[in-house]
Parts: C-alpha cells; sequence; structure tokens
C-alpha cells in the first residue's frame, strides 16, 4: 500500500507540475464587498420643511430604523480578467455592480453601476473604455478617514450635498421643470461614474501620477463632461488634486454645467494620520451670462487613529457654505472600525449633521450604524 501511495503522490506531484509550467492564458477573478450595518436615521431638515415642489428625499419626520447598505463602503460584486497580449501589453475588462445587501436589489438604474470597461495596461500607462468610475470621486474618497461610506462628510458634501441639490431643483422648479427632470438632475449631480468614457492613467513616476477623464456627449443637447487629477504619494506625506465638468444628462435649455474642484492631503504621524481636504461645487446657467450660478464651498478635517493592533478610532468633520444663498451645512462623523480578520470588519458609526437654509428653522440630526463588512 506504501508503495501504491507513492506512485499516486509522484504522479499527482508531476501532474501539478507540468500545469503550473504550462503558459497562463488570462487571468480571471470573481470579488466584491458586502456591507450591511443596523442604522437609526434622522438627517436634519426632513421632508415636511422641503419647498413642496421638489421630489422627497430620504430625510423623514420621525427617526428610521433599518438594515442599511453600504455603511463604511460601497456593497458591490465585480468580475475582472487580464491577457497578456504582448511583452509588455495586457488586456483587460472589468465589470462590477453596487447592491442593495438589505433587499438584494440594484442600487442604480444601471445595473453595471460602478464599473463597465475594457482597456489597456503597458508601461506607458493604462487606457479604459466604457462606463468608468469619476476620478474625481476616487480623490475624494482617498482623502476622507471614512473612504466612500455613505456617512463620510466628503461624500455627503462634495459628491451628493443634498441642499446644494435643493437650490438648484428649486431653481429648476421655478421655471417649471417637471418631476421627472428634477429627479433626472439629482441623480446627474450625485452619481460617481460616467457612461461613455475614456479615461487614461500615467504610470507612477517616483509617487506622482496623472489622470484624465473624457464623458461622451453621445448626443445629449447640453454637451460632455472632462475631468483630470494630479497625485503625490510620499512615504508619509500624499497630496492630490482633481477637477471635473458636467453638462451631460443637465438640462440643456439652461445650458447647465457642473464644476466641482478638491483638493486634499495625508499625513501619516505614526501615532494618527491627518486628513484635510478643501474645494467647492458649483452649478452654472446660462453659462455666457454667468446667470444663475450656485456654489457652495467646502473644508473638511479628519484623523485616523490606530487602537491596537486590530481598531482604528476615525473621525472627521465637514462644513459647506452655499452662495449667493446664505446656507451652510455641517456634519460630524465618528466612528470605531474593528479587523476581525484580513477581510472582515465590524465597525460603530455616529454621525451628527445640521442645516441652516434660508426660511427653513435648522435643527440636528443625528444617526448610528452598526454593522459589519467583508471583502471577498
Amino acid at each position: 500500500m506504501s508503495q501504491a501511495f507513492n506512485r499516486f503522490a509522484t504522479c499527482a506531484l508531476a501532474l501539478a507540475a507540468t500545469l503550473a509550467a504550462m503558459p497562463s492564458q488570462a487571468d480571471q477573478t470573481l470579488y466584491g464587498t458586502l456591507d450591511l450595518n443596523l442604522s437609526s436615521f434622522r438627517p436634519s431638515t426632513p421632508e415636511n420643511k422641503l419647498p413642496r415642489n421638489l421630489p422627497t428625499t430620504k430625510g423623514k419626520t420621525h427617526r428610521v430604523q433599518a438594515v442599511d447598505y453600504s455603511g463604511m463602503s460601497e456593497s458591490f460584486i465585480g468580475f475582472a480578467g487580464q491577457e497578456k497580449i504582448g511583452d509588455e501589453l495586457s488586456a483587460r475588462f472589468v465589470l462590477e455592480s453596487n447592491f442593495r445587501g438589505d433587499t438584494g436589489a440594484s442600487s442604480s438604474s444601471n445595473f453595471w453601476s460602478r464599473n463597465a470597461y475594457v482597456g489597456l495596461d503597458s508601461a506607458y500607462g493604462k487606457a479604459k473604455v466604457g462606463r468608468l468610475r469619476t476620478i474625481y470621486f476616487d480623490t475624494l474618497a482617498a482623502f476622507s478617514p471614512f473612504g466612500e461610506s455613505a456617512n463620510s462628510p466628503a461624500v455627503l458634501m462634495m459628491q451628493s450635498n443634498p441642499h446644494m441639490i435643493y437650490t438648484y431643483q428649486a431653481q429648476l422648479a421655478a421655471t417649471g421643470a417637471t418631476t421627472n427632470q428634477l429627479n433626472a438632475v439629482a441623480e446627474v449631480l450625485s452619481s460617481r461614474a460616467w457612461n461613455n468614457s475614456v479615461a487614461y492613467e500615467s504610470p507612477d513616476l517616483d509617487g506622482l501620477s496623472l489622470a484624465a477623464q473624457v464623458g461622451l456627449k453621445d448626443g445629449d443637447a447640453n454637451g460632455g463632461n472632462h475631468a483630470i487629477a494630479l497625485r503625490a504619494d510620499g512615504e508619509e506625506l500624499k497630496v492630490g488634486f482633481a477637477y471635473q465638468s458636467v453638462k451631460t444628462g443637465l438640462p440643456a435649455v439652461n445650458f447647465a454645467v457642473n464644476s466641482r474642484w478638491v483638493f486634499g492631503a495625508s499625513y501619516d504621524f505614526g501615532l494618527l494620520t491627518a486628513y484635510v481636504q478643501g474645494g467647492q461645487d458649483r452649478i452654472q446657467q446660462n453659462v455666457a451670462g454667468n446667470s444663475g450660478s450656485v456654489r457652495s464651498n467646502y473644508l473638511q478635517l479628519g484623523a485616523k487613529v490606530p487602537v491596537g493592533a486590530k481598531g482604528e478610532a476615525l473621525a472627521s468633520v465637514g462644513r459647506s457654505r452655499n452662495k449667493p444663498l446664505d446656507m451652510t451645512y455641517v456634519v460630524a462623523t465618528f466612528g470605531y472600525d474593528h479587523h476581525l480578520s484580513l477581510r472582515t470588519d465590524a465597525y460603530a458609526m455616529f454621525m451628527v449633521d445640521r442645516a441652516k437654509l434660508v426660511g427653513v428653522a435648522d435643527d440636528f440630526g443625528t444617526s448610528l450604524s452598526l454593522g459589519m463588512r467583508h471583502r471577498f
């Protein structure tokens, strides 16, 4: 029996060595993140305090308890593949879909809402074509201790600022815009990815990198999109800047354009990592006449502090101020993230926000989330 086992083992090892020596034609992977939490949610400025002609929002006049999704990061599933087609050239594809783990539904009208592209990688950089996450949003998330979390002040103020959107919707409602048009505007302004995109990422040159992105208008009467991002990554200090201009999907009759820029920096002091961000979100109508301009200036300060070998304490405070209307929006989020393993962590987050809008009685909103995130 011992001889039979030895022959079997020898054959198995020979087969494994043969397979290992065979050239790999393609590398394909399945991956993603599932993030779910128990939440108690009540934002400032509930629905009954908003103008009646605007679409309803997530805010309610009472506190909502629910199983929520994407507390610490977006929940998504992805498929990717890469194939070497030359000595220094590889082709790849990426398909990623955001989803709601609480219901199993897609979190967007676009099924492959996060990414859906083909591309080429070489020593000269990476090129992509398809639906792409914006390089602006990637820069925004990189310089916040809460990253892409829906509870991050950076995301709430510079990616999906409800009060910036309300203001613009109110302007459009006054011109007779329909509810569907107002909802479409909100979707465009809060989108983290562009359709019909072409992007280029330079190679890392001693910590320096450049990225550019274009969203073709594909017949949109209002126009297309474009963006640029710069990064400088050192051992302790990291710096980034991004700018984007969005026209696609906004009302062509108003010649509307939404432009955003953000500057961020982080420094690892060892005992903590500090973050700072500043930027502006601007919507301009009738561009040639410079009329109908609404802008919101933004500032965020944050910190990440290691707690023991597996924990991190997180804090971020942000403030935006809207002009020409004197409106302010303040968000403070505090959290603790505990790494149970390499892929799984449990977290707790507490968020306080306060909005001061013209003609609306301001109040405090408070939200609490207890959740778990697993990467696969």
